[in-house]
């Protein structure tokens, strides 16, 4: 008789208005970000719930939250150089997925520039003396000590963290860019006129002399080292286009690859590579920044049907809508941002992997930059008159 007694208390206590347990319903919370953020930004929902956003656009978190319970949106982590404000980030989950969450992103944080070494300094370290300094390129090691490189006459120059200028050696030739191994703890500089990439390998204060670590090029403009201590040079070839390319090589110099080849459409100028092993490159040519995707140049930002020309700024905005004025020199921070430098009108400009574009800064006759540690970027100018110096920029506060 007691599993009848229990069918029937089952049964009385369904009619009652009995049954399963009821249990929360589980709604999603989102929202918009404005403001053109030009490097990852990272949300939270109570403090957990990363979220990963590089553009503009509506997100949504993954795990929804119960109805009635709260939430709350906070930035777990700013873009570089801006700062983006949460507005009605707070409340509770009531009858459906909550996507009234604002991020605004638009207020870019101010650089603030210090100087590293003067014309008179580098002047004073050059062998054998002379006047007038033409900067090219520029890198820098994860202790902050920084490279130069001299375009005429090839000179290297080390700026060690101490603020000490010394001379490194030179080239045989002149010198375009220059990149820096940590893996091999080598520093590599361009040299255009001899159609060679030149390696100085050592540790602060105590480099070998200079040697042709790659041969056979053909107007090198961009150098860059991947984590695994392999090469990318970029070269514009005997007339640019379709004789310019993006070749990757090894430590020792040999040729591993062709990377992507240059067109009508496309003329490599800087190179970089990221932790990723993700390639980009910009086009001076064709006012373009292109992420190299299996051998072929995509447009991440920029467009060749926008002439701009003189000093003209270009315009932020994400993709084609972004316009460059000869962009040249490329770097990519430990976190993944891209730096590129607009040659035409002195800005350096940051660019997220889904092509938003922000003016950091304007500076007065920038030649190359480079991404340091801890968001700091260095440059060097050169105005085509003998003065030159080595600079860097960080966001105030950092």
């Amino acid at each position: 008789m007691r599993p009848l007694a229990i069918a029937s208390l089952c049964i009385t206590l369904t009619a009652c208005g009995g049954g399963p347990p009821k249990f929360p319903e589980r709604f999603t919370v989102g929202g918009t970000v404005t403001g053109t953020p030009a490097a990852s930004l990272i949300l939270l929902d109570n403090g957990g719930d990363p979220l990963t956003i590089n553009g503009t656009g509506s997100f949504t978190f993954a795990m929804p939250v119960n109805n009635t319970a709260p939430y709350s949106i906070t930035v777990g982590t700013q873009p570089a150089w801006q700062t983006c404000v949460v507005t009605d980030g707070t409340g509770k989950i009531q009858d459906g997925p909550q996507s009234d969450v604002s991020v605004d992103c638009s207020t870019l944080t101010p650089a603030t520039a210090v100087t590293l070494a003067t014309t008179a300094q580098l002047t004073t370290a050059r062998p054998g003396g002379g006047t007038g300094v033409e900067l090219s390129g520029v890198t820098a090691d994860a202790s902050g000590n920084v490279f130069a490189v001299e375009s005429s006459v090839g000179n290297v120059y080390e700026i060690n963290s101490s603020g000490t200028v010394a001379a490194l050696g030179s080239t045989t030739g002149n010198a375009s860019a220059a990149a820096w191994s940590a893996t091999n703890s080598t520093l590599y500089v361009g040299d255009p006129l001899d159609g060679t990439v030149v390696k100085f390998v050592g540790t602060s204060g105590a480099f070998s002399a200079g040697t042709p670590a790659i041969n056979g090029l053909t107007n090198p403009t961009g150098v860059a080292v991947d984590n695994s201590g392999n090469i990318y040079v970029a070269q514009g070839g005997a007339s640019g286009g379709a004789t310019s390319s993006i070749n990757e090589y090894s430590s020792s110099g040999a040729l591993i690859s062709t990377i992507a080849t240059g067109s009508a459409s496309f003329t490599p100028y800087g190179v970089a590579v990221d932790g990723n092993g993700n390639i980009y490159a910009s086009d001076k040519t064709h006012n373009e920044v292109v992420k190299i995707v299996s051998g072929t140049p995509m447009v991440l930002a920029g467009s060749a049907a926008v002439a701009i020309s003189g000093t003209t700024e270009g315009v932020d905005g994400v993709g084609a809508a972004a316009t460059f004025n000869a962009p040249t020199s490329v770097s990519v921070d430990s976190l993944g941002n891209l730096y590129v430098l607009d040659s035409g009108s002195g800005d350096i400009r940051q660019v997220s992997p889904v092509g938003s574009v922000v003016a950091l800064t304007n500076v007065n006759n920038p030649t190359a930059l480079a991404a340091g540690p801890n968001q700091k970027i260095y440059f060097v100018t050169s105005d085509g008159a003998g003065t030159g110096d080595v600079q860097s920029i960080v966001p105030t506060g950092t």
